[in-house]
């Protein structure tokens, strides 16, 4: 199983002129098609009347992902391949990168063009912030006794956690988030803490950034 991957955090614009054109390269962490779709309409609201929106995207993590690509009227493969080659040579995940073209009156050939669209997707790439996403697991432990919440607020903090949701009765019952990799450690210390007491409740896995 797949444990993390790299994205980038926030939006990135750059123009490079390439001879007589001038390129745009725009950059987007997206999680879904409908995302990337509504970040292309984006791309061309802010660069109207171009001649050719290239894009490509990866969408997904491990084997679950999907890769798309569009030449947008180019030669064949001479300028969606490059910007979705980009993406995989940093080893991105769930993004898109679209490159926009104005044509400035000069044909550049196919070779010109997979270099000029290969590098602009490239250099918007190298602006970007990467990031990387870790697996987390949802859980909830339940009964825990007030005198016990303290220790179990402590570990999940200690190791990147984040605390969900306390809800107080009679007991508490403490929903949390923990790297998965941690969950086995974490079944053992929830034992200790409520001396068996204390039930371990698993909730769905989520990808997120550590603090």
């Amino acid at each position: 199983m797949i444990t993390n991957y790299k994205s980038i955090l926030g939006e990135y614009h750059i123009k490079q002129k390439v001879g007589a054109c001038k390129f745009y390269g725009s950059t987007k962490e997206v999680t879904s098609k409908e995302e990337a779709d509504a970040f292309i309409e984006s791309v061309k609201e802010k660069f109207p009347n171009a001649t050719h929106y290239v894009y490509a995207y990866r969408i997904g993590v491990g084997n679950n992902y999907t890769e798309r690509y569009t030449d947008d009227g180019e030669p064949t493969n001479s300028s969606g391949p490059p910007v979705l080659q980009s993406i995989k040579g940093k080893d991105l995940n769930n993004i898109i990168v679209v490159v926009t073209r104005y044509y400035g009156g000069v044909n550049q050939g196919v070779g010109g063009l997979i270099r000029a669209y290969g590098s602009t997707a490239t250099l918007v790439l190298e602006q970007a912030d990467i990031v990387n996403y870790y697996l987390f697991q949802e859980f909830e432990v339940n009964p825990v006794e007030y005198s016990q919440l303290g220790d179990i607020i402590h570990f999940v903090e200690s190791y990147n956690g984040t605390i969900k949701n306390i809800k107080y009765g009679a007991n508490v019952a403490v929903k949390a988030v923990l790297e998965n990799n941690m969950i086995d450690k974490f079944k053992v210390k929830v034992r200790d803490i409520t001396k068996g007491e204390g039930k371990f409740i698993l909730g769905d896995l989520v990808w997120k950034r550590k603090k």
